[in-house]
């Protein structure tokens, strides 16, 4: 028998509040290999104590802003939903979605978007993700609770192991999920959200001149970025001389090159050419799926798996060109990236100068990064806000496309493609440099724009790469 709609708002409340709490964090006793094509290990995991989660929010930044998009197909993403127009501390890992958050929820869904069953909360499509340190235990496994499973697959960067439900009936799976996310073992669990990619194609006319092929990297740059993002096309003349490593975890049998994707991977490389340093290593992992109508989406879950990867290949830099709702599960991976070294950048996002803070560049240990044109004016589009941490350039920029095509994209995805460079690029030079010296040389260097001082629209500033460079080899950073 269907609930009345107060007893379905009552555990839809009771999901929301359950989402904050966690379990244990004993070391995991499994041992398993990484899934992840293209490369496999038969090595049993060797698996340190988890590391202490870092500061999550930044000041000034409430939690739980964000869009609303909603996922649902292979690793919970759907297609055809156009993007829209510090130090490690003992603090606990950012809350879900409050009841306020659920109440500010548009009342039907964007056009291409649809909402989950009624009683849950909007942007789900009845889908959850469990992080936990071991398999389920036949008391607490969620498929006796009205869940079904879709995925579990093993994180061995962190040591976890990372699950998939969707609520078959959602009236039994509300009032179970409360019991469900307190269980021995669970790390964090949450609806499995989407997270959209920042950047769109510019109507305009392409000059006959093309930038010129790399030539094959000598010294690889050491200082390797991880880009989730779609699939990049890495035998485009831009690109086919840099040493750039292909992931997959969408695995959905179609890793058709993306404009994204292949757009970045190329401001990177060009930025790294025009310091005047060799290609540093790239690992693509694919994680979010392009539309033939433009934009493209992620989730949690295959997020999640992405950022392991990154981990696991030892990226230096991560590269988060994508943006989305306030996520438990991408704010506790960000935390192990960083309490393992990795600088973490996003972009700022381009929901315009009234829209609440995306995520996860809102995150504390994330470097925010807007966008600006060759004139040094804001984005129109990009979201404000004290999280804003840099800007750079990343508006009209003539990018690679697939199919050795050229044209030209806007958006903050470009914008902290830059920053991602210049950062491989300093902790390349000095290898002693950690990564608050680094930002230290970025944010002392960047171009004041717009009020003096850090502002909501430029943060610090625009960066100035070479400026950095010679602050951070004259020893001049901390003054």
């Amino acid at each position: 028998m269907r609930l009345t709609a107060i007893r379905r708002w009552l555990l839809a409340a009771l999901l929301v509040a359950a989402l904050g709490g966690f379990g244990s964090h004993d070391t995991p006793a499994w041992a398993q290999s990484s899934r992840v094509a293209p490369v496999t290990s038969d090595l049993p995991l060797a698996l340190p104590p988890p590391p202490p989660p870092v500061t999550t929010f930044k000041p000034s930044v409430p939690p739980g802003g964000g869009s609303n998009p909603v996922p649902g197909g292979r690793g919970g993403r759907q297609t055809g939903v156009p993007s829209p127009g510090g130090s490690p501390g003992p603090t606990a890992i950012p809350r879900g979605p409050s009841i306020d958050d659920l109440a500010r929820l548009p009342e039907a869904p964007a056009p291409g978007v649809r909402d989950g069953e009624p009683g849950l909360p909007a942007g789900t499509n009845n889908e959850f993700v469990f992080l936990r340190q071991g398999p389920w235990t036949p008391a607490d496994d969620p498929t006796g609770f009205g869940f079904q499973q879709l995925d579990a697959v093993p994180l061995p960067a962190v040591g976890l192991l990372l699950f998939r439900y969707r609520a078959v009936d959602p009236d039994q799976a509300l009032a179970a999920f409360a019991i469900l996310q307190r269980a021995s073992g669970v790390v964090l669990a949450q609806p499995n959200l989407t997270h959209l990619l920042q950047a769109w194609p510019v109507a305009k006319p392409v000059p006959q001149a093309r930038p010129v092929r790399l030539a094959a990297a000598t010294r690889s740059a050491g200082a390797a970025i991880a880009l989730i993002d779609s699939a990049v096309d890495a035998s485009h003349p831009a690109l086919s001389g840099a040493p750039i490593e292909l992931v997959d975890v969408v695995e959905d049998g179609d890793a058709t090159p993306g404009n994204h994707g292949t757009a970045l991977a190329g401001i990177m490389l060009e930025a790294v050419r025009d310091a005047g340093a060799e290609p540093m290593p790239i690992i693509a992992v694919r994680a979010f799926v392009e539309a033939s109508e433009g934009g493209g989406d992620s989730t949690s879950f295959l997020i999640g798996r992405a950022i392991d990867v990154a981990i696991g290949r030892g990226a230096a830099v991560l590269n988060l060109s994508f943006a989305g709702p306030s996520d438990q599960l991408l704010a506790y991976m960000i935390d192990q990236a960083v309490s393992r070294g990795i600088v973490v950048v996003a972009a700022a996002g381009n929901a315009g100068p009234q829209a609440p803070p995306a995520y996860p560049a809102a995150l504390e240990p994330v470097i925010a990064v807007t966008a600006t044109d060759a004139r040094d004016r804001l984005f129109k589009a990009a979201n404000r806000g004290p999280y804003v941490q840099i800007a750079a350039y990343g508006v009209d920029v003539l990018v690679p496309a697939p199919g050795n095509r050229y044209g030209h994209q806007s958006g903050t995805s470009l914008a902290a493609a830059y920053v991602s460079a210049a950062i491989a690029v300093l902790l390349d030079r000095d290898r002693n440099h950690d990564r608050s010296a680094v930002v230290e040389a970025l944010e002392g260097t960047a171009v004041d724009l717009g009020p003096p001082g850090r502002d909501t629209q430029f943060g610090v500033g625009r960066l100035d790469m070479a400026a950095a460079m010679d602050k951070l080899d004259g020893g001049a950073v901390g003054n």
